[in-house]
């Protein structure tokens, strides 16, 4: 991925402007900027993320119980193959069409901010189609 990896941009910001209110919730500071916004999302997607390794755990454990099923009657069945590599090029694709997506935005400070954001909308929605995999 071009430019800071997530976690190393939140280092590189400055904590001033948010270090008086650090017991608060970031995401209703008053007045924290560019440096409330990262750590609005970052909180938010520790969340999501979470969400969607659960998610992905047992979509995989639904995909193994449907492969053992299929290959009762069609032995060279694979599924759960198939599921890990969507699940590594929706990764690449989420990362890369963010990275798009807040970078041709109005530039800003802003921009790293609405690359997260994206990234956290796309894991949100991952999660819940995870959901419904061999779900029934």
């Amino acid at each position: 991925m071009n430019g800071l990896p997530f976690s190393l941009a939140l280092l590189l910001i400055s904590s001033t402007t948010f270090a008086a209110e650090e017991s608060d919730d970031p995401c209703t500071v008053q007045g924290g900027g560019v440096t409330a916004g990262y750590a609005c999302v970052a909180q938010r997607y520790k969340v999501a993320d979470d969400q969607l390794n659960a998610e992905y755990k047992k979509a995989i454990q639904r995909t193994e119980d449907e492969q053992t099923a299929l290959r009762e009657n069609w032995p060279n069945t694979e599924l759960v193959s198939l599921l890990r590599s969507a699940q590594r090029a929706w990764l690449k694709f989420r990362d890369a069409e963010c990275q798009f997506t807040g970078m041709s935005s109005t530039p800003s400070p802003w921009q790293g901010v609405q690359v997260e954001e994206c990234k956290l909308r796309m894991t949100i929605e991952r999660a819940e189609h995870l959901k419904g995999v061999h779900s029934g």
